[in-house]
């Protein structure tokens, strides 16, 4: 039967070269061939593209929610920070040579506006806030007409000239002050060197809590007169005008003097305590101040004259909601602009000062060490995903092994069968790579560079570079099975020993430097892959090495009846094992979760044990005007089980060590407040002690000698060391020599010169990893493993 040339037999399809001229394929048929393969194996092919569809969900999303996570801490960070580590401050004071220049609003405008040109637009965009407060120092007060003190304790009142205070408060009583400079007539027995008379009089008002420590009311005038260590001005008085209260007192606005709505005490030299507070004047009030400060009868100044003995300080707020990690490098440079800047920016010097350059560094630290090891996982997934994939491109490859010899057999090259195994591959694993990527976009939008995109492609990329190498080797030989080239010994061993020397020496670069490189601020390629290499050599050691134990146990079965068991171990023993890639993969993933387990495990543990270095207890209250009945409020409080009053010194002196820790508390007290903790210590005795001659008994973290004395609170003590416990480091949260002794026998020493400075506090367990803090006035810190300190 003849038909026409190329034409097919009945009832068999065309072949692809049919009617080519030349044996070339026609694009059409080679779409009909394609079309055939994408219906084989379609297990395989499934599981090929689930396989590729989660490698790029992971490599596109864990990278953009680790830039988001570290974006999100140093968020954190700031926003949690003091506001003296947080916000830039310029300020300044006239010195004596200054030029007299009239102080205007023109001239506030412009020191704030070559602040922002130092910090250039990038930087200043990430601006919350700026103000502008000029502030006084603190001036001892007495109430008038008799001249006692206020509220019955020493006080010193700063006064405080802040723009926007007034849009900020509520009046309880009274009225704002104005910039009116009034008088007021003082007894000639409180005032000197010029007794009688009136005396320059500047409206103010008082926050609440302000106004009831100092028993103040409206319409009360406070004598103020210069403190003895600080610049000698004449005597003036203040009038409180008005009392408020803020609008929103957790307003960052009021962060920059916090006295002006709470006072806070603070020790005075003579071993007592005073009040330090703040009263607000007009935000126009600047010529009442320098008219105050020229004292009675001294002509005004129209306009005011920018004053010397006023302090002036620009302040600008970080908007921490804005900032990411990419902008440390900008905000470094951007603060180094304006630390140098020198008079550039004001008509008098200036300095800058701001603790953000650490809290950036900080968080580079902390972030360099977080991607060192997200590295070794990324690594580490990355070594499977490649394998499992080459695995799955092998198995499926195998399984149509005679269809792609036949389509060898009629005549194509293995450059086509490549390209034909390769479209097929790409039509199954696209769709759900792309499916995968949106994925990624949607559930985590906030990302960082576009490199994901270039891993997704690689990762679609992947199983096509494997197709060349699988289609060669299954179609060798067109009959009969795969033919395996023969290699030469040192060819198979090559590699392998390449991987074993890897590991080994990258084990041994580990344990002598660490996996970080926060410094300079990378991640090594070579030390994340070292688990996985690890991992990677001792599964080929075990696949060279399982033959000689089945061989031992094939030789003793053979001496046993039954030949069952005989046969199947001489049959693996002789046979090479057919599933290598298989088992390399299981040994990777079971080493990779081991090792990610570890070291989870090891940084939950670290970041307690770092906690409580920090705290040294559940909470720590630090004041150094801590009272009796403060101690007891906050042991009364709810959800504390137990507090310990603590003297803490850290720059005491034994003998010529400096510095030294010293630490005065209730050792039992303290040694079972720390019991069942990490910082848990075993006391010696430390009881016999308390007279004012007798040496102090004293437990210290490294020895110090016998015949050692303690330099603390302004006195040299004898030491009567009673046992050196090393373990009082950790629990003084020091890097330095402590020094333990009873608080009640130092304070019998010292004659009642000591007073506690801090709390340490035992939560009951219902506040347990709450952060409490403020209490007595003073600042708190939270042995909270999850909280930045």
């Amino acid at each position: 039967m003849s038909g026409p040339a190329g034409a097919a037999p009945p009832g068999r399809a065309p072949h692809p070269d049919a009617g080519a001229p030349g044996g070339r394929a026609v694009l059409p048929g080679w779409f009909a061939l394609l079309r055939r393969q994408l219906h084989l194996t379609p297990e395989v092919n499934v599981v090929l593209a689930v396989l590729v569809a989660v490698t790029t969900l992971f490599v596109v999303a864990a990278p953009r929610a680790a830039a988001a996570a570290y974006d999100d801490a140093l968020v954190h960070r700031v926003a949690t920070a003091l506001p003296v580590q947080r916000d830039l401050t310029v300020s300044g004071t006239p010195g004596r040579f200054f030029e007299p220049q009239p102080f205007t609003d023109a001239l506030v405008a412009d020191v704030r506006q070559a602040v922002l040109d130092r910090l250039g637009a990038p930087a200043a965009d990430l601006l919350g806030a700026t103000g502008f407060a000029a502030y006084s120092q603190g001036f001892d007060s007495r109430t008038l007409p008799d001249g006692a003190q206020p509220g019955g304790e020493p006080a010193r009142l700063t006064l405080r000239l802040q723009q926007g205070w007034t849009e900020r408060v509520q009046l309880v009583a009274g009225r704002a002050p104005t910039s009116q400079l009034g008088g007021v007539a003082v007894d000639p027995d409180l005032t000197s060197p010029d007794p009688g008379g009136d005396l320059p009089a500047v409206e103010v008002a008082l926050a609440e809590p302000v106004a009831a420590t100092l028993d103040a009311q409206v319409g009360d005038a406070l004598l103020l007169e210069s403190p003895g260590d600080g610049v000698q001005l004449p005597q003036f008085t203040v009038v409180v005008t008005g009392i408020f209260r803020a609008v929103d007192d957790g307003d960052d606005y009021w962060a920059a003097d916090p006295r002006v709505l709470v006072p806070a005490r603070a020790p005075t030299g003579d071993g007592g305590l005073r009040w330090l507070a703040t009263a607000l004047v007009a935000e126009d009030g600047y010529g009442a101040l320098t008219g105050a400060f020229a004292g009675a009868g001294a002509p005004p100044s129209l306009p005011p004259q920018v004053s010397g003995n006023l302090t002036h300080a620009w302040r600008f707020v970080w908007d921490a909601e804005r900032l990411r990690a990419a902008d440390a490098a900008v905000l470094t440079a951007a603060v180094g602009r304006v630390q140098t800047a020198g008079t550039t920016m004001a008509p008098f010097p200036v300095r800058a000062s701001t603790g953000l350059v650490g809290l950036l560094d900080a968080h580079a630290l902390a972030v360099g060490v977080t991607r060192s090891l997200d590295s070794v996982a990324y690594a580490g997934i990355a070594a499977l995903a490649v394998l499992s994939t080459t695995l799955t491109m092998l198995v499926g490859t195998s399984q149509r092994r005679e269809r792609l010899r036949l389509v060898r057999a009629r005549g194509a090259s293995l450059t086509q069968v490549s390209l034909l195994l390769a479209a097929q591959t790409l039509a199954w694993v696209l769709p759900g790579a792309v499916v995968a990527l949106v994925a990624a976009w949607v559930l985590v939008p906030d990302g960082g560079s576009p490199a994901p995109l270039l891993l997704a492609a690689a990762t679609v990329l992947l199983p096509l570079l494997v197709v060349p190498w699988a289609v060669r080797a299954e179609t060798r030989t067109l009959h009969g099975p795969p033919a395996r080239g023969r290699l030469h010994p040192a060819a198979r061993l090559a590699p392998e020993l390449a991987v074993l020397a890897l590991a080994v020496l990258g084990v041994l670069a580990l344990r002598r430097r660490g996996l970080s490189q926060a410094a300079e601020g990378g991640v090594d390629l070579y030390a994340a892959l070292v688990p996985t290499l690890v991992g990677l050599a001792v599964g080929l050691v075990v696949l060279r090495l399982y033959p000689c134990p089945i061989r031992w146990a094939a030789g003793a079965l053979a001496r046993r009846p039954g030949l069952t068991a005989f046969l199947g171990t001489a049959r693996a023993a002789r046979a090479r094992p057919a599933s290598a890639l298989p088992l390399l993969v299981l040994l990777l993933a079971v080493a990779l979760s081991i090792f990610a387990g570890t070291v989870l495990s090891t940084v939950a543990v670290e970041q307690s044990r770092a906690a409580w270095r920090e705290v040294g207890a559940d909470l720590r209250v630090d004041d150094p005007a801590l009272t009796a009945e403060q101690v007891e409020t906050l042991a009364g409080a709810d959800g504390v089980a137990a507090v310990v009053p603590a003297y803490r010194d850290v720059g005491a002196a034994v003998g010529e060590l400096r510095p030294v820790t010293a630490l005065g508390a209730d050792p039992a007290a303290f040694a079972e407040l720390l019991a069942g903790t990490p910082l848990a210590v075993d006391l010696p005795d430390l009881g016999g002690g308390g007279g004012r001659d007798d040496p102090l008994p004293a437990a210290v973290s490294t020895a110090v000698g016998d015949d050692a004395a303690l330099g603390t609170a302004g006195r040299l003590i004898p030491l009567d060391v009673r046992g050196v416990v090393p373990g009082l480091r950790r629990g003084a949260g020091a890097d330095e020599v402590v020094v333990l002794v009873p608080l009640a026998d130092l304070t019998a020493v010292t004659g009642g010169g000591v007073e506690p400075t801090s709390v340490l506090v035992d939560l009951d367990g219902t506040l347990a990893g709450a952060g409490a803090g403020g209490g007595a006035g003073g600042g708190g810190s939270a042995a909270d493993p999850d909280a930045e300190s």
